[in-house]
């Protein structure tokens, strides 16, 4: 689901791994990836949010957290600029997979059309 912002564009991803990936697993490797930030701490209430991205050309994630409805799942929470990314630039729609992050539907989007 996108969510229209003033300046910012907010996505709820939902992913499904091949092997199982835990959030802290997640939260390192995403810390590592270029052009991402990762704004996590549920302690404080810090989660990526449009106001402190706007501006930026980082992509912020947070809210990383296991998805109960799939096996290997997981929620994601990305926030980036749209007028300097765009809502086809966030890391949801990137074509790159890793061998453990593979995807169960091989890269479709919903009613089977392929994602650009």
């Amino acid at each position: 689901m996108r969510v229209p912002t003033f300046v910012c564009h907010a996505v709820s991803c939902n992913i499904e791994t091949r092997d199982k990936v835990t959030p802290e697993q997640a939260r390192e490797a995403l810390a590592k990836a270029p052009g991402l930030r990762v704004v996590d701490d549920v302690a404080n209430l810090r989660f990526p949010q449009p106001i402190e991205v706007a501006g930026g050309n980082l992509t912020h994630v947070g809210r990383i957290r296991e998805d109960f409805s799939i096996a290997n799942g997981l929620n994601l929470w990305l926030v980036s600029d749209n007028v300097r990314k765009g809502p086809r630039r966030t890391p949801c729609r990137s074509r790159r997979r890793s061998s453990s992050a593979e995807t169960s539907s091989g890269g479709r989007r919903a009613g089977g059309r392929r994602g650009r």
